[in-house]
């Protein structure tokens, strides 16, 4: 029986067929939460990491600032795709679409 207490990471499932590219987007922050024992993730290392294909970006099109904030293993999940998930759609159709910004 799953436990109540603690929400167990979410893990998918790769079946034959499937883009190994289509799963590309989890290695980010499954790494740091691998490296952490799944303790958790500073979140500024999750966004750097998430944001890895956009370096080149980082600090003249992408502002990193904020708090210190440490995400526990079920958030930097969420934030972590969702963060994959604003980037490629800025880079296919909005702010990073364009260098003239």
């Amino acid at each position: 029986m799953p436990s109540l207490t603690r929400p167990s990471p979410i893990v998918p499932k790769i079946t034959s067929g499937a883009s190994p590219s289509a799963f590309g987007r989890l290695r980010p922050y499954q790494d740091l939460l691998v490296r952490s024992e799944w303790k958790g993730v500073e979140i500024e290392d999750l966004v750097r990491a998430q944001l890895s294909d956009f370096a080149g970006l980082i600090g003249s099109r992408i502002a990193l600032q904020g708090p210190r904030l440490r995400l526990n293993p079920a958030s930097a999940q969420a934030v972590g795709l969702a963060l994959h998930e604003l980037a490629t759609n800025a880079l296919k159709y909005g702010a990073l679409r364009s260098s003239s910004w």
